[in-house]
This record gives C-alpha cells, sequence and structure tokens, in this order.
C-alpha cells in the first residue's frame, strides 16, 4: 500500500506551472475541469520503477513519431507512476492508495515535457516542463488573436486527425465539453463518465486563439 503524496518534483516536472503563461483565472464551462495542475489532483506514490534501455529508446521513438520530427532531440529523465490510475486499498482508509500504471518521463529540446505510458508507449500527457534557470527552454506561444472557439475546435480536431486519433469515434462514445482561459485559449475535451473508481479517462487538447499548442492529455486507450 501506498499513502497519497503531493510530491511531483522530478515525477511530472511542472507540466501544470509552464502550460497556461500569460493567462490566468480558469473560466471552464460545465463539466470542465483543469486537469494539468497535477499538484492538485490525486496523485499517488509507488516505488521505483525499473526501466531497460529498449523501452526508453522506443518511448523516444514514439515522441518523436508523434511529433512528426524524426530529428527531434528527446531526453529520458525519470519514471513515475500515472497519476489518473489508482485504487483505494482499504473503503475505509481512503487516503491510502497504490497506483496501477507505470509510465517513462522525457523532455525534448524544444521545453516540453512529456508523460508516457510504459507498458503501451502511449503519450499520456504533453505540456511545458518547469524551468529552473532564465536559459532554459520553453515552447513558445502565441496569443495574437487569430481563431475564434469554433475555429480553433476545427483546428484541433485536425491535429488529432494527424495524429491518427479517431476523433469521431470520441465523439461518438465519450461526453465532449470546452473550457478556456479567459477567451485566450481554449481546451477541447472527450471524457470518458463511464471509467472505473479510480481511472480518469480521458483526451484533452489545448490551443492558444494564435494556434499555438497548450497541453496535450490522452488516458483513454492505456
Amino acid at each position: 500500500m501506498y499513502k497519497r503524496k503531493l510530491i511531483l518534483g522530478t515525477v511530472i516536472i511542472g507540466i501544470g506551472i509552464g502550460v497556461f503563461v500569460g493567462l490566468q483565472s480558469v473560466k471552464m464551462t460545465s463539466g470542465v475541469q483543469a486537469d494539468l495542475d497535477i499538484s492538485k489532483t490525486r496523485v499517488v506514490v509507488g516505488g521505483k520503477i525499473a526501466v531497460t534501455s529498449a523501452q526508453i529508446t522506443k518511448g523516444m521513438d514514439g515522441i518523436r513519431n508523434f511529433q512528426k520530427n524524426p530529428a527531434l532531440t528527446v531526453f529520458f529523465q525519470d519514471t513515475g507512476w500515472n497519476p489518473y490510475f489508482e485504487k483505494i486499498v482499504d473503503p475505509l482508509k481512503p487516503e491510502m492508495v497504490e497506483p496501477t500504471k507505470q509510465m517513462m518521463i522525457y523532455q525534448d529540446q524544444q521545453g516540453w515535457q512529456y508523460l508516457v505510458d510504459l507498458a503501451s508507449n502511449q503519450i499520456i500527457q504533453m505540456g511545458p516542463a518547469s524551468q529552473s534557470s532564465l536559459t532554459d527552454p520553453t515552447p513558445e506561444m502565441d496569443f495574437t488573436p487569430r481563431y475564434t472557439k469554433k475555429e480553433l475546435q476545427t483546428y484541433s480536431v485536425n491535429w488529432l486527425k494527424e495524429r491518427n486519433i479517431d476523433v469521431d469515434s470520441l465523439a461518438k462514445e465519450f461526453e465532449f465539453s470546452v473550457g478556456t482561459k479567459d477567451g485566450k485559449g481554449f481546451f477541447f475535451r472527450w471524457t470518458d463518465n463511464k471509467a472505473q473508481e479510480g481511472e480518469m479517462r480521458f483526451l484533452q487538447v489545448g490551443f492558444t486563439i494564435g494556434g499555438s499548442l497548450l497541453s496535450y492529455s490522452n488516458t483513454l486507450n492505456i
């Protein structure tokens, strides 16, 4: 059994901190929650996870493929437990949980950080990494008003389809909702409301009104 702790450190290095640079108070529509500040959600801690060099390389290749950039420099950082999947060990002690899914953590040369499911090699989450110094790379984000919410939704759907995600099936199976950050960025989310207790199954992608990626999360198929 493992006691739930809020210790992201190397487990999830600041994905929630850097994602909304330039955006302020959250204004989310009904049914949408900001999930990227993982330090404020249910996070579990398990034992150290061992990985092989082959698994690390496979994760790197998956990231390059997802980004459609074979030359992208990717660095392996650590292993950790997926914060979206856990189970309560004792119903009388809901604070006692154990993790159920393992992941690998990477960062690329542009300042994006990735959480990759160890078993499936699927990218669970992608967002700006935290900066330990002013010289650390950080993704550039454009907030120039170029897209309306409707246009940005089409933009996001096309972005997902380019990454072989069947958005049409998502629309049939899961609840769709839209969130915003002061109208400067929009988040499009498909949620599996029938997920088992202790599992958060959803796909969410966010873009600024200038067309810059804010974040991507996908826990539906792991």
